[in-house]
């Protein structure tokens, strides 16, 4: 204990509270324990005793001066108290009206929140619907992109650029696990490309673009190599006779027609074997496909040629120009001399298709020249035209030439013929024939080309004797007036000397022309006349009878 009689451990309050009664120590307790009057008392105990005894009067003091303070403050402030105590009021009011609120809330809630699971369950669906319209909308530029991809294929494919398609293909290929209509529509576009690959190999395209397509079509893998490159060939064949056709149009001028037939066809059968060369023998990835190339190849090339074979064989012989036939078979050896190149020399296959228009073209020649020759023969007997006015000229109807010497030079024709016009233009007709055969005279057919010269001339030979005879047998019953100075022609010596002229001077002329005139051959052995031209001629020696001893045979 201290002086003042306190215990060491013990202060003023727990000394206050000690000396009330039991009822109130609690309540004391706790109002000396707030921080206000535990400063105070602390305040006291530091005190000394004058102070202490002091203390009451400068409480009371204070207490006036809080008085008075707060006197003052009422008055000059009882408005603030008055809006104070009002505010207070409504607060209260408004406090125990949000008390009912929320007592009416807190029931309602139970209600709100089944309803709210109601709700939560009736939009599930709607909620599932925006939540995958959300992740469409998140993925929008994907999804367009693998949207557009069977779209950017068929641009592709329609604008020829097959590297992308292709490339746009593939990863279509790698989507259709997820997207399986896809590969539907990319199947589609790549249909369309094969379409449009296999029209531009019929197309009239060069080598890079042939081999462009070809590559495009191995990569797509849908031929192998052997029908890829039999699909090749079959569509060049196509555009070659697509461009032939194109000509058919000229076909009434056969020479024309044929040169330019041969030049397409040129052209076209070297461009195919030197692009499928390029194309696939030379890259045949072994020895026995490329034999299988090379047998496609020929197989086409011997299909053309055929062709050309027929065309020629049915053409030539319609071209009457000689000078068109010689010049066709140039451009023909120039262009089997080309395609000798690529294995394709078919020289030795146009000498029998040019004997044979040759043949068939003088042929033709004499057979017309001959059936002109008899017309007028037989035009003479139907309208009974005297001898005199059809065989000869007027100059020597009173003495018609009989000389039957041949000329040494061919290029000159007997001058006695000029005395006879029918035998004058029969003899030029035949002359014109040779000179035409000079252009293109196949040395195998001259035996052939002199039996026609002598089948025609011993037609026209029988044909005239014909005439001839029933000529002087009808002279004497025609009678006509002459005047007395007048001598009348003796109708039976022209008839006889045209036909000694005609016997021993054209056909002996006509065949040397076309023997010695055309091939150049001077020595006859084994060109003997024909058996029935013989006869002809027999028939005239003996129908001339008595011979001319000094006439030429």
């Amino acid at each position: 204990m201290s002086d003042n009689g306190l215990a060491a451990d013990e202060t003023l309050a727990d000394v206050l509270v000690g000396s009330s009664n039991g009822e109130g120590s609690s309540s004391l307790r706790t109002r000396f324990s707030s921080p206000e009057i535990s400063q105070y008392l602390s305040h006291l105990t530091s005190l000394g005793l004058p102070e202490i005894l002091h203390e009451p009067t400068t409480l009371a003091s204070e207490a006036s001066q809080l008085t008075n303070s707060l006197t003052s403050l009422c008055h000059a402030e009882y408005p603030t108290f008055l809006s104070l105590h009002r505010t207070s009021a409504v607060l209260s009011t408004t406090i125990s009206s949000f008390s009912a609120s929320l007592s009416s809330l807190v029931s309602a809630l139970p209600a709100l929140e089944g309803q709210a699971r109601q709700f939560s369950q009736e939009t599930h669906t709607i909620q599932d619907a925006r939540t995958k319209a959300r992740q469409v909308l998140a993925q929008h530029d994907a999804l367009v992109d693998v949207l557009d991809v069977p779209q950017l294929i068929d641009t592709c494919v329609r604008n020829a650029y097959y590297q992308e398609a292709m490339n746009l293909s593939a990863h279509a290929s790698r989507l259709a696990d997820k997207f399986p209509w896809h590969r539907a529509e990319a199947a589609h576009a790549m249909r369309l490309m094969l379409a449009q690959l296999l029209a531009l190999l019929r197309d009239s395209a060069k080598l890079p673009a042939l081999f462009k397509a070809v590559s495009f079509l191995r990569k797509m893998g849908v031929l192998d190599e052997l029908e890829l490159a039999l699909v090749f060939l079959t569509s060049r064949l196509v555009n070659l006779n697509s461009t032939i056709d194109n000509i058919e149009k000229e076909r009434t001028d056969h020479a024309r027609y044929v040169r330019r037939y041969i030049d397409v066809w040129r052209e076209g059968v070297y461009d195919v074997a030197t692009q499928y060369t390029t194309i696939f023998l030379d890259r045949a990835p072994s020895e026995e496909l490329a034999l299988e190339f090379q047998y496609l190849l020929s197989t086409l090339t011997h299909h053309m040629l055929d062709a050309l074979i027929a065309v020629l064989g049915a053409c030539l012989p319609k071209v009457e120009d000689a000078t068109s036939l010689s010049a066709l078979l140039t451009q023909l050896t120039h262009c089997a001399t080309a395609l000798a190149r690529v294995g394709l020399d078919f020289r030795s296959l146009l000498p029998p298709l040019f004997e044979d228009a040759v043949q068939r073209r003088f042929a033709h020649t004499v057979e017309t020249a001959t059936d002109a020759f008899l017309s007028t023969l037989t035009d003479a007997h139907k309208y009974s035209r005297q001898p005199s006015a059809v065989l000869c000229t007027s100059a020597v109807v009173s003495a018609p030439p009989e000389d039957t010497t041949l000329p040494d030079a061919l290029h000159v024709p007997p001058h006695i013929l000029a005395s006879y016009p029918p035998l004058a233009v029969y003899t030029n007709a035949l002359l014109a024939a040779l000179n035409s055969l000079r252009l293109l005279a196949p040395v195998s057919l001259l035996r052939v080309l002199l039996c026609s010269l002598d089948q025609m001339l011993e037609r026209a030979a029988s044909g005239f004797l014909v005439y001839a005879q029933v000529s002087v047998d009808t002279a004497a019953s025609r009678i006509r007036t002459y005047s007395e100075d007048e001598e009348p022609p003796d109708q039976a010596r022209i008839v006889k000397a045209a036909g000694k002229v005609f016997a021993r001077v054209l056909i002996p002329y006509s065949r040397r022309a076309l023997i010695e005139g055309v091939y150049g051959v001077t020595e006859h052995d084994g060109l003997v006349m024909g058996s029935k031209l013989q006869d002809s001629l027999l028939q005239w020696d003996t129908w001339l009878a008595p011979p001319d001893s000094g006439s030429g045979s």
